[in-house]
């Protein structure tokens, strides 16, 4: 149900973020959404299938993932127009450790390699890379005081998507 309705909002859309973990779930009929024929997908392929629905729209999607999921939909060939994996995330889908700075550009440009046009790879407290086609850049975010990381991944996807809708 939740896809079918993510499916009705897309032509009206000019983004899709999608952040988070998802529940378990059974395997879904999607030939409704996708065509007939198309067999009934596992639960890890749900953020493949949310790309599928937005490059079906030519909708942008923007994720924000972990694990098998954000992996199978990174190479499943699909357009994914940005990711924003944390460090931890992006050596889970690298398949290895990112530990100095050398290494967090590296992984930027094998995440790029992955296909999305966007990358943007948080750092925590220290900050953030952007990678496109243009280039490469290191954010530094302002010192605050920290009272909780929950939810700073979300917001830093909130923001980017509005600033982009905006000058879009």
């Amino acid at each position: 149900r939740m896809l079918a309705k993510v499916d009705s909002y897309l032509p009206r859309a000019k983004l899709l973020a999608v952040c988070g973990s998802y529940p378990p779930s059974r395997s879904t009929p999607l030939s409704s959404l996708l065509g007939e024929g198309t067999p009934p997908a596992p639960f890890d392929s749900h953020l493949t299938l949310l790309a599928q629905l937005a490059a079906r729209h030519k909708t942008p999607i923007l994720i924000d993932g972990k694990g098998r999921p954000f992996e199978m939909a990174l190479r499943a060939g699909v357009p994914v127009w940005c990711i924003k994996p944390n460090l931890d995330e992006a050596a889970q889908l690298l398949h290895r450790a990112i530990e100095t700075e050398a290494d967090e550009r590296r992984a930027l440009r094998a995440l790029r390699r992955l296909g999305p046009e966007i990358v943007l790879l948080s750092c925590g407290a220290r900050g953030l890379y952007l990678a496109t086609g243009e280039g490469e850049w290191k954010l530094t975010p302002p010192r605050i005081e920290e009272i909780s990381p929950v939810g700073s991944g979300d917001a830093l996807v909130g923001a980017f998507g509005a600033r982009w809708l905006e000058c879009g």
